[in-house]
């Protein structure tokens, strides 16, 4: 669901979520770059498939997780591969 809640991004210290229970992705899209949303939506799509796998858990958002690296390593290397093919969406 896109999100324009400035409150839920403060709350949460996030511009983007995966809840497990609901399967729900949110991401907050308010005065960002479209590049930028792109790339929080690949990396809660990347959690949505780990749960998928079975290997999230409740203390895989942490910091400097391994579950966490790994959607921040795959997002990047998804919008690369994307921007380079679409360069509209960094203006």
């Amino acid at each position: 669901f896109p999100s324009h809640d400035t409150r839920w991004c403060k709350e949460y210290c996030t511009f983007g979520a995966f809840e497990p229970g609901t399967k729900e992705i949110t991401v907050y899209i308010k005065n960002r770059n479209l590049a930028d949303i792109c790339r929080t939506l690949a990396h809660e799509l990347v959690h949505k498939r780990q749960h998928e796998l079975g290997t999230l858990d409740s203390q895989s958002g942490e910091t400097g997780s391994e579950i966490e690296n790994e959607a921040n390593e795959l997002a990047g290397v998804i919008m690369r591969s994307y921007g380079k093919n679409n360069p509209e969406i960094y203006e």
